[in-house]
């Protein structure tokens, strides 16, 4: 419906226009529309104070079938409209104010919380509830939500494609909002040269996992039997992860994605050990507060309570061929008391212990699942020990290339490269 709309509307004050009853045989009210005399000129382009009319015909309206600034075509009601009904002679409906369109093409590539896509019209594709990447415009940070509904409809309005100057392309229907510097603008409003906002990460597309049991019972008695835990205290453990459903653990698992994280950060920024004397597993990730905060959010949500963030000032020295430094920095980092928890990430693959004096892989059953999941353990890996982006001294234009850094005991340096050409 994208003709200009040329029915009356009559200026009340500076920001209701009224549509009169006479407008249509058989409307039972006047329509009023409250926006400004700009936003007014916008409402025009589409057919919807032609829907606030339609709904003026509704038996038992009271007062006014009005619509709010945002009103445009919806089905039925205007999206934006409001109407009151008589509680004797009104109707009910449920679902009379419609929804806005926005449709996307069935291609569309939607971005998840586990940095997989998937396409918006992908058959087997269960959006209900699963949480999708998004911005927060009012935070100003990128966040995830549930998807609410799904609805494929054909579209009423025109269908536009969008491309960018540096090749991004998506297509849309004529309302659907993008991001401008001037705020979020209906894809029909948009001219030549605007400029649009892009999330630049594309992800990796979404694979089912195997159907695979990565960890039973047997497996966690057999390592905590090595470390010396009672059959008391091995039984309270698998009582524990069973409780949590993380035993037995399957490659399908929705805690999985959530795992692989906290296993890629734990070989990469934090130690994982059992304490001398009762055994006790322990865990403690260091980073900025922000991650760890992240990082502590992904333990919840797969049952585990870490302890408080805590921060510390920390005095360094390092010295170079040439010169000796010292610097003094503040260090975050949180803990883990769960011998559940050890046992859990040492099964999988975690390091026990002082990282340079042990030798470890990538986890084996790592290699055999989706990218998607292999993308998860390397970004928690990278975002623990590869350097922040800089660039050359003396040439801002140029970077420096990223530098991952792993420390072995001389004896043992073979499995530090085995590990990084894991990771190739």
């Amino acid at each position: 419906m994208s003709e200009v709309w040329k029915g009356p509307l009559i200026q009340v004050d500076e920001y209701r226009w009224r549509i009169p009853k006479e407008y249509k045989p058989g409307m039972r009210v006047d329509g009023l529309i409250f926006a400004s005399k700009e936003l007014i000129e916008q409402i025009r382009q589409d057919q919807a104070p032609e829907q606030v009319a339609n709904v003026a015909f509704l038996p038992g309206i009271i007062g006014y079938s009005i619509a709010m600034p945002d009103i445009h075509w919806g089905y039925g009601f205007p999206v934006g409209g409001v109407a009151a009904m008589d509680i004797e002679e009104g109707v009910i409906s449920p679902g009379g104010i419609g929804y806005d369109i926005n449709c996307l093409d069935p291609n569309t590539r939607i971005l998840t919380e586990h940095g997989y896509w998937r396409a918006i019209g992908s058959q087997g594709a269960n959006w209900v509830n699963q949480p999708v990447t998004c911005f927060d415009l009012s935070r100003g940070e990128r966040t995830t939500a549930a998807a609410g509904a799904l609805m494929q409809v054909r579209p009423r309005n025109k269908v536009y494609r969008l491309r960018t100057a540096a090749g991004y392309e998506i297509t849309a229907t004529a309302e659907h909002p993008f991001w401008t510097r001037e705020g979020m603008k209906r894809l029909q409003h948009l001219k030549a040269g605007a400029q649009v906002a892009i999330y630049p990460f594309e992800g990796v597309a979404y694979e089912s996992p195997p159907d695979e049991t990565l960890l039973d019972a047997d497996r966690v008695r057999a390592h905590l039997q090595q470390q010396g835990k009672s059959e008391n205290a091995i039984r309270q453990v698998v009582r524990r992860l069973q409780q949590l459903n993380l035993l037995p653990l399957n490659a399908n698992a929705p805690q999985l994605p959530y795992l692989i994280k906290i296993l890629g950060y734990l070989t990469g920024g934090g130690t994982l050990r059992y304490v001398r004397g009762n055994r006790k597993g322990a865990a403690v990730f260091y980073g900025k507060p922000a991650d760890l905060e992240r990082i502590r959010a992904d333990l919840v949500r797969v049952g585990f309570t870490p302890s408080p963030l805590r921060m510390r000032t920390r005095r360094h020295r390092v010295r170079t061929p040439n010169r000796a430094y010292e610097f003094t920095a503040q260090e975050a980092r949180f803990s883990v008391w769960s011998s559940a928890f050890a046992a859990l990430f040492a099964c999988l693959g975690a390091p026990l212990g002082n990282r340079s004096e042990h030798a470890y892989r990538v986890p084996e059953w790592l290699m055999r699942m989706p990218r998607w999941m292999q993308r998860l353990y390397l970004a928690a890996l990278f975002g623990a020990e590869l350097s922040a982006p800089s660039t050359f001294p003396n040439h801002p234009a140029t970077f420096q290339p990223p530098l991952l850094s792993l420390s072995k005991r001389e004896e043992i340096a073979e499995s530090g490269w085995a590990f990084l050409s894991d990771i190739q």
